[in-house]
């Protein structure tokens, strides 16, 4: 549900917003669960009008909060790499680099 969704994005804003040790945040930050959290609100026509009105506001203060924190530790936070099958001009080795926060702050403008 939105309700449920946008305290779960309040709880980690929360969280990243507290967090100003190093260790605790690479624990937050790591194993690109945050991209994939990111990523999961993308695209958002996937939701309804009323389901947004709820998310939107949770989801730009936790993209706030994370963008904030990165100002001061960038290095923490990882972009997302991963092998692209759908393009025939890339080789075995190459890969798709995504900045999943940058794609959503785009998509909320």
């Amino acid at each position: 549900s939105p309700a449920v969704k946008a305290q779960i994005l309040q709880t980690l804003s929360a969280l990243l917003s507290c967090g100003h040790d190093a260790t605790s945040l690479y624990f937050l930050l790591s194993n690109n669960h945050v991209n994939n959290l990111i990523l999961s609100f993308l695209p958002l026509s996937q939701f309804t009008s009323a389901a947004l009105e709820e998310l939107v506001p949770a989801y730009t203060t936790f993209l706030k909060s994370l963008s904030t924190l990165l100002e001061s530790a960038p290095h923490l936070f990882e972009l997302l790499c991963e092998k692209d099958d759908q393009d025939p001009a890339c080789s075995d080795s190459a890969s798709a680099v995504k900045f999943p926060l940058l794609t959503a702050s785009v998509s909320l403008a």
